[in-house]
């Protein structure tokens, strides 16, 4: 008998199945077949009921299969989103026992893995973020900056003549500053301009340097600024072109370290 090939003719009459159901109109019965599917580890189906699970699962899931699907999806295929539903459903013990432990790990696997729900879930059980903003250069941004920039990355000075005039971001966990950034005005280049990024490595992969990015653009759009741009590190650039950061010129160093400007131009 040819398990292999029994196994992806079940496979596909599930996907068969689940294809006749329209989400908007059955979604419970197309959802029961694909979750099928997913445990014969399949892995298009999994990312289906991944992005299409609603609020309380559905009152006509089989938890315990929700359960196991999820489990092939983030341990099989490390599906971002899968490690965060696997996370729910330790955290609310939804086809499994409670588990808080198991749940933080996947809420944080999925952080890692860029799943923006888990980023969420894992700030909301484990720290007490604010940000704060500062018109002039605060102690506690270079705190921050020395402990990434000097410390970690070998940068021989953390303050410039730029500080003085930059405004600062600053973000506390309780207390404790743990990400900033700064925005300043370029005459010569004529735009405002985003640096001195810096996370904790303990506090990284939570979302923090989005958190940033979002807080400067916003600042500059309210000083009705039309550009920003920023000098990056190289091997950061596929983290801010994400953000819609383009790169413009030639390559240059920064304390021997390979850069690039970067520049995003608002709608008007």
């Amino acid at each position: 008998m040819d398990f292999k090939k029994q196994k992806q003719e079940k496979i596909e009459f599930f996907l068969d199945q689940a294809e006749q159901y329209d989400f908007s109109r059955e979604h419970a019965k197309a959802m029961i077949y694909y979750i099928r599917a997913g445990l014969l580890g399949d892995e298009r189906a999994i990312r289906i009921v991944c992005n299409n699970v609603k609020t309380g699962y559905g009152l006509s899931y089989n938890y315990d299969e929700f359960f196991r699907c999820m489990k092939i999806g983030a341990e099989n295929y490390r599906i971002a989103d899968a490690m965060y539903e696997l996370g729910v459903c330790y955290s609310s013990g939804i086809g499994t026992e409670k588990n808080e432990a198991e749940a933080m790990h996947w809420f944080s696997e999925g952080a890692m893995a860029g799943s923006k729900a888990a980023k969420r879930s894992l700030r909301t059980y484990n720290y007490d973020l604010t940000i704060t903003q500062y018109d002039e250069l605060s102690p506690f941004a270079m705190l921050v900056r020395t402990s990434v920039f000097v410390n970690e990355q070998g940068y021989k000075n953390e303050f410039d003549f730029i500080d003085e005039n930059a405004h600062h971001f600053v973000i506390f966990d309780g207390k404790k500053p743990v990400a900033t950034a700064r925005v300043y005005f370029d005459a010569l280049m004529e735009t405002y301009c985003l640096g001195r990024i810096a996370v904790l490595k303990d506090y990284r992969g939570l979302g923090l340097g989005e958190d940033l990015i979002e807080a400067a653009q916003n600042y500059v759009k309210d000083l009705h600024g039309r550009n920003l741009a920023l000098h990056a590190q190289v091997s950061k650039m596929s983290f801010y072109e994400r953000f819609g950061y383009q790169a413009e010129g030639e390559q240059d160093e920064d304390e021997g370290v390979p850069h690039v400007w970067m520049w995003k131009r608002f709608a008007e």
